[in-house]
């Protein structure tokens, strides 16, 4: 018996050999193959302990974005709301109204600025303006039909000028330039910006924000 098993282990060592390298082998790679033995994107989720997808544990914080991200899960964030608050907690003022004045909304709209044009008004808000038959020109003037005082700030090419005008009445005119390059912020919190057309010429492009 026992020459006969020396007989069959003599003619099999190569073989059990083998067997103990490869089930030892397994065993040992199990135990000591970590991160930098792996080729860097190389790993799939099938290759992960029950395939199973990586988790949010698995991920540094703060390093998905865009499609990454299952957006019903987020809370605290609301677009309609604005982060939560509605549009009335958002205070658009005037440069002469004071810390409690507020209002609670805003506006906007275009118009083509032609000139030459004498007499055409574009009105925004308390003030207006009004083109004359002189290319590049406008006059501000007061949209009341009052006769207080309308404040406003004027910028021509980056140039301040404070004023105010009647409200049933129009100050000297203004030569906008080439560039278009005015803005006017006028009481009650409207905005007035020129931008130029193309190709640039004698007429501008007019955008008004007005608080409502």
């Amino acid at each position: 018996m026992s020459g006969g098993f020396r007989a069959h282990l003599k003619g099999n060592i190569v073989g059990y050999l083998a067997l103990f390298v490869a089930l030892g082998g397994t065993a040992f790679a199990a135990a000591t193959v970590g991160s930098r033995d792996v080729i860097n994107n190389s790993l799939r989720s099938a290759d992960l302990k029950n395939e199973r997808a990586v988790k949010g544990v698995d991920v540094k914080d703060g390093s998905l974005t865009g499609d990454e991200i299952d957006e019903g899960t987020l809370e605290g964030l609301n677009a309609v709301t604005l982060d939560g608050r509605p549009r009335t907690e958002y205070i658009a003022r005037s440069f002469i109204s004071g810390p409690a004045s507020r209002q609670t909304g805003m506006v906007f709209y275009a118009y083509t600025l032609v000139t030459p044009e004498a007499g055409t008004d574009y009105i925004a808000g308390q003030i207006k303006l009004r083109t004359t038959a002189t290319p590049q020109e406008f006059q501000v003037c007061g949209a009341t039909g009052l006769s207080d005082p309308v404040q406003y700030v004027l910028y021509i090419e980056g140039v301040r000028a404070e004023d105010s005008v009647p409200g049933d009445d129009c100050d000297a005119a203004v030569n906008f330039g080439d560039a278009c390059d005015f803005e006017i912020v006028a009481a009650q919190g409207s905005r007035l910006l020129g931008a130029p057309l193309l190709p640039a010429g004698n007429s501008c492009r007019l955008l008004v924000f007005q608080a409502s």
